[in-house]
């Protein structure tokens, strides 16, 4: 393929435009996803349900499964009879490989780009090629008249395709932050915190022991959904609960040490709350409610007697005990008037309300997010 090699400080990459059906045999198609959740994503149009069939997914990917209604509305723009360009601006790919090029005679710049082995990645422009995709299944022989241009990047440091990927989607309407945080682990500039608190949100979905075992939206895409709560809010209230106990956790936390401390806390809960922990009659584990109770741990931890049950050796019962008081409160959770007892203007505020009911009951003084 002839293609342009650019150099930007100690970086190369290459300019290329190639045949749309060309393009179709060389690019892998995927999306991330964990195991448990679904990934059908349902359109009436047999041709764009017969793509996806064809994604693949795992916790491996880092890009977002593409959206059905996104890829239709691109198949028909690409339909409209109109002379303008489908795809103007370049496709961005990736490779870990380490490409051949062979400079034309008296240029250093031109040269042949010589392929990879293994499919492309592509960081960039995933919905734009599964319209394309889906065009060439209606019409093979559109894509023969179609250039599609692209910037193709290899051999570069291992999550050079991530970070390239969260630079251009991080966004609150491009890249939800639940799928932003499940990658933090592969980001340089994600600190310690950050990470370790990624990581224990991960083992409380993915653990056997854990209270949360695959019921954290991992990646914020169920609006309606059996899973309790967001990574996004889970995320916030380890890495808060993890940032206010450094005498505990340390400057750069440990995960699993992260993870066995709200397991811990979190079975405890459960084994006060009794059946109401997973009833669809009470609001125990709803978000707010599962918000308010990590912030209870956090305003424990920091008190004179959390280390000493941080520290024991049945930690679990050692919060049964402190835990106790909350079995008299469990008529409150219940969803029939829940949102009356618990009154407020928004989320934020219930969450702080029901982090100060818990709070007292147990003799632990709640503080607010911000202090």
């Amino acid at each position: 393929m002839l293609a342009i090699r650019m150099r930007q400080k100690e970086s190369v990459f290459y300019l290329a435009a190639y045949r749309a059906s060309d393009l179709l045999r060389k690019v892998q198609f995927s999306g991330k996803s964990h195991s448990g959740e679904d990934d059908a994503d349902p359109s009436g149009d047999e041709l764009v349900s017969a793509f996806f069939r064809k994604v693949q997914s795992g916790s491996g990917f880092f890009q977002r499964r593409p959206y059905a209604r996104k890829v239709q509305q691109i198949v028909e723009f690409y339909a409209d009879p109109k002379g303008q360009p489908l795809i103007p601006g370049a496709v961005l790919l990736y490779t870990p490989e380490k490409l051949a090029f062979d400079p034309a005679s008296g240029s250093d710049l031109m040269g042949n780009l010589h392929d990879p082995r293994e499919p492309f990645l592509i960081i960039d422009g995933q919905h734009r090629l599964a319209g394309l995709e889906v065009l060439g299944r209606k019409d093979p022989g559109a894509l023969e008249k179609i250039d599609v241009p692209c910037v193709v990047f290899d051999k570069s440091q291992a999550d050079f395709a991530v970070e390239m990927f969260v630079i251009i989607n991080s966004t609150p309407t491009r890249l939800n932050r639940s799928h932003l945080i499940d990658l933090y682990e592969r980001l340089q500039r994600a600190t310690p915190v950050d990470k370790a608190a990624a990581k224990a949100v991960f083992l409380c979905y993915t653990e056997g022991d854990s209270p949360l075992l695959r019921k954290v939206d991992m990646l914020g895409r169920h609006k309606r959904t059996e899973r309790w709560i967001r990574q996004a809010s889970l995320f916030r209230e380890l890495r808060r609960l993890a940032e206010r106990n450094p005498r505990l956790f340390g400057e750069s936390p440990r995960p699993k040490d992260l993870y066995e401390v709200v397991r811990d806390y979190l079975r405890a809960a459960r084994r006060t709350f009794g059946d109401a922990w997973d009833s669809p009659r009470h609001r125990v584990t709803n978000d707010v409610t599962l918000m308010a109770l990590l912030r209870v741990l956090g305003d424990y931890l920091k008190s004179s007697r959390g280390p000493r049950t941080y520290e024991a050796s049945d930690r679990q019962r050692a919060f049964e005990n402190l835990l106790e008081p909350w079995r008299s409160m469990v008529p409150d959770f219940r969803e029939e008037g829940f949102y009356e007892r618990f009154a407020a203007r928004g989320q934020v505020e219930r969450v702080g309300i029901i982090q100060r009911s818990l709070a007292n009951a147990i003799g632990v003084t709640a503080k607010p997010p911000a202090e």
